[in-house]
């Protein structure tokens, strides 16, 4: 089992100085599972409508946005953590003045065993 860990150290000591990216920084790759730094400045968002076939998590590190599904819209804050199963459509907007920088982990969706016919 490989993993593949990028030296994260000066991301995230200077995050609150960097330019914003609606773009996730990949900081560590495994086999089952990879986690990314999300930032997003003033009034950007960053759709995941297209992630069908992952689970995701979303710690909010700091700042506060709205996290958008069809169903329904919620407020997200510094401390809480979002929790999105696979085949879900996924909005997350800064809606502050701050950037909103997020700790993101995905991992494929789980499948069940076949049962042998």
């Amino acid at each position: 089992m490989a993993f593949e860990i990028v030296d994260v150290g000066q991301r995230l000591l200077g995050a609150e100085s960097a330019a914003a990216s609606a773009a996730p920084e990949l900081l560590v790759r495994g086999p089952a599972a990879a986690w990314s730094l999300l930032r997003l400045a003033e009034g950007e968002h960053y759709d995941d409508s297209d992630a069908a076939c992952i689970e995701r998590s979303f710690l909010i590190l700091e700042g506060f946005g709205s996290a958008v599904t069809p169903e329904r819209t919620t407020t997200v804050a510094a401390g809480l953590l979002v929790l999105v199963p696979a085949g879900v459509a996924f909005d997350l907007r800064n809606d502050s003045s701050t950037p909103l920088v997020v700790l993101l982990a995905t991992r494929p969706r789980v499948l069940p065993p076949k049962e042998p016919s």
